[in-house]
């Protein structure tokens, strides 16, 4: 990374919605300009910032993502990973200038096992396939089950499991270099383009969890998010 990463901070809700905050949001990373933005969303902002303030999980969720960016540029990452992993980060706490912990988020955790308990959602299969237009679509239960997925392979006591998330990055940047170097020999439209990315992810996808028993590793997974 050889640029500052810019953080900015919006005076009050006003004017990050003029700057171009969408209203469901409090923070948003811009990958045109690399800006990441949010506004000071204390009630009293003259108060010192609690460490357990949502602003300060925006922020960490954002900069997640500033710092995908920055290192790995237009690589075509699934939106469960992208959005997950920045989740895993919201929950980040810091002392003496260092991170200390990754905690999982507690609201969270409890909306995911209350909503689980109400109704499945989308199988392991589903959401590991999922674009990012029906991700969106509903976004409180992916979210949480990206991040719940995600935090899960990280922490299992599988030792097979962590080694999914570092196989299937290296697979999708291989898998993209493949895909951009066929496309400066064939040329690039929006259309061939699109195509290539949607190639690198069913190539990272077949690569990491191909071999995988997705059944398995779901109930797994769910058994997790129930605890």
């Amino acid at each position: 990374v050889d640029t500052l990463p810019v953080v900015r901070v919006c005076r009050d809700r006003g004017e990050y919605l003029t700057y171009g905050g969408e209203s469901w949001t409090s923070g948003f990373f811009n990958p045109n300009v690399g800006e990441l933005v949010l506004y000071d969303a204390r009630e009293d902002v003259g108060a010192a910032l609690d460490e357990n303030h949502p602003m300060l999980g925006t922020l960490h969720h954002e900069a997640c993502h500033q710092y995908l960016h920055a290192t790995a540029g237009a690589l075509p990452l699934h939106t469960w990973f992208d959005e997950g992993t920045a989740e895993i980060y919201a929950g980040a706490h810091f002392g003496g200038g260092r991170l200390v912990a990754l905690e999982p988020l507690p609201g969270r955790a409890a909306w995911l096992r209350s909503e689980l308990a109400r109704r499945p959602g989308p199988t392991l299969d589903a959401l590991l396939g999922m674009d990012q237009r029906k991700f969106y679509a509903d976004s409180t239960l992916h979210y949480t089950m990206a991040w719940s997925f995600v935090h899960y392979l990280r922490t299992s006591p599988d030792p097979t499991h962590p080694r999914l998330l570092a196989s299937y990055l290296a697979a999708l940047k291989r898998a993209w270099r493949a895909a951009v170097e066929a496309l400066g020999r064939l040329g690039v439209t929006s259309a061939s383009l699109e195509a290539a990315r949607a190639s690198a992810r069913r190539a990272a996808l077949d690569a990491a969890f191909g071999r995988v028993d997705l059944e398995s590793l779901e109930a797994a997974w769910r058994a997790h998010a129930r605890r």
